[in-house]
C-alpha cells in the first residue's frame, strides 16, 4: 500500500490517515526532494520559530544554531543546504545582521557528530 498509494512516501501516508497532525520534518526522513523548496524551507523554520519555540526575530538573532536546529529535527535541512539556508532567512527575516551571525563560527559550524 506504501508504495502503490503513497509512492513509498511515509509521510503521505500518515497525513492522509490524521491530516495535518504532523509536519514531514517531524519525521525521520522527509520525502524526497522535500528541502529543495524553499517554500518548505520557510515553513519549517516558521514552525520553528514561532510555533515551537515562540521566539521573536531578537531571538533568532541571539539563540540560532545548529545545534537548535539538529535537535528539533531540520538537520536533513541543513545537509540539503550545507548548513544553516541564510537566503531563506534573508527573505523571511531582513532586518536580522546574518553577517554578524555567519561570522560567529561556533553557532554555525557544522561537525559530523551534530548530524
Amino acid at each position: 500500500m506504501l508504495s502503490k498509494i503513497y509512492h513509498d512516501s511515509t509521510f503521505s501516508a500518515i497525513d492522509a490517515a490524521y491530516p495535518a497532525i504532523m509536519k514531514p520534518w517531524e519525521l525521520k526522513h522527509t520525502p524526497l526532494n522535500f528541502w529543495k523548496s524553499e517554500d518548505n524551507v520557510a515553513e519549517a523554520l516558521n514552525w520553528l520559530f514561532h510555533k515551537k519555540l515562540s521566539w521573536s526575530a531578537s531571538d533568532i538573532e541571539n539563540k540560532l544554531s545548529i545545534d537548535v536546529l539538529v535537535q528539533n529535527g531540520l538537520s536533513g535541512m541543513l545537509r540539503w543546504y550545507g548548513g544553516i539556508p541564510y537566503a531563506v532567512l534573508k527573505k523571511m527575516y531582513p532586518n536580522v545582521n546574518w553577517i554578524r551571525l555567519i561570522e560567529s563560527k561556533d553557532r554555525f559550524r557544522i561537525t559530523d557528530e551534530k548530524l
